[in-house]
């Protein structure tokens, strides 16, 4: 998938890409997944500095879901550092303080979230109260100051994870942020959209 977007996307713009699995994920399987999600991804970011062929003034970062939730977590906390940012279907806030939304998740998804968080079982009470701290309004970074960097925060239409309030939320703690909301009647036709408009953006 990520070969994809790279050979498709980023390589006829010239943009390099680095790809960085999340916290409980491939190659990072190992670091157990907090609401600190940006840790590894500031890690990275940080250890740029010092290869000599990274233009490491034009950084941008893109993310999908969780993966966009840690890169508009990590606008924030490095904002010198951080060109652009793009969150696809990134839940930030809503998802996680309401737990009758959380109880409406298919079940393989929650399932995926119990495993990542490292619970053998889902039990949506215990899981409810830890994912509020998930929120990044909760943590602070959507309630007061903005960000220098322009995040656009791009969702499906309907999208039950990242509904366009989140969206709305990151664009308005965002100098120059964008909410984009994409019409699509197929997932994979709405990814490919998401997809153009951000490298256009």
């Amino acid at each position: 998938d990520m070969w994809r977007l790279f050979r498709n996307h980023f390589a006829p713009k010239d943009i390099a890409m680095l790809t960085v699995d999340m916290p409980s994920v491939g190659h990072s399987s190992h670091w157990p997944l907090t609401e600190d999600s940006s840790c590894l991804h500031q890690a990275v970011l940080n250890e740029l500095y010092s290869i000599p062929y990274v233009d490491h003034h034009k950084v941008g970062l893109v993310g999908f879901r969780f993966g966009g939730n840690a890169m508009v977590r990590l606008s924030f906390l490095e904002q010198e550092k951080i060109k652009a940012c793009v969150a696809l279907g990134a839940p930030v806030h809503d998802l996680f303080t309401s737990p009758k939304k959380l109880q409406k998740m298919p079940k393989m998804y929650l399932d995926m979230l119990a495993s990542r968080l490292g619970k053998s079982a889902v039990d949506i009470n215990s899981m409810a109260g830890q994912m509020m701290a998930w929120s990044l309004k909760v943590q602070g970074f959507l309630s007061s100051r903005k960000t220098k960097v322009p995040i656009l925060a791009l969702s499906l239409e309907g999208d039950p994870v990242s509904p366009y309030s989140d969206n709305q939320l990151v664009a308005l703690f965002s100098h120059y942020g964008q909410a984009k909301k994409i019409s699509s009647k197929t997932i994979t036709k709405g990814y490919e959209q998401s997809l153009d408009l951000a490298i256009k953006w």
